[in-house]
């Protein structure tokens, strides 16, 4: 997986952290460090959504995205999608064993 930093994105622009900061602000409503966060949080909900509780556990797809602090990741999480990973993953889990079976 990339992971693309805040000091890549100034190297890449050539543009002091101040500058970068302000023209996410003004386009995106939020700095370049909030987005990117956000960017894999949602990758980290599509991917306990999609998964098994028997087949993943949210640390692992936490560190897969290199969130380093799991409490953090949980509370950053819960911030955005009002619900804990573990629930998320609990929830994709009984959608799972609650399908209807496929037929031919």
């Amino acid at each position: 997986m990339l992971l693309i930093s805040n000091a890549l994105l100034i190297l890449a622009r050539n543009r002091p952290q101040r500058t970068l900061n302000r023209a996410f602000q003004n386009a995106v409503g939020m700095g370049p460090a909030t987005f990117l966060c956000r960017v894999r949080l949602n990758r980290a909900r599509r991917a306990l959504q999609r998964k098994s509780a028997r087949s993943t556990t949210v640390t692992e797809i936490a560190i897969e995205l290199a969130f380093r602090h799991l409490g953090r990741f949980a509370q950053q999480y819960k911030a955005l999608f009002g619900e804990l990973p573990n629930e998320t993953l609990g929830r994709a889990d009984r959608r799972i064993r609650t399908a209807p079976a496929m037929r031919d």
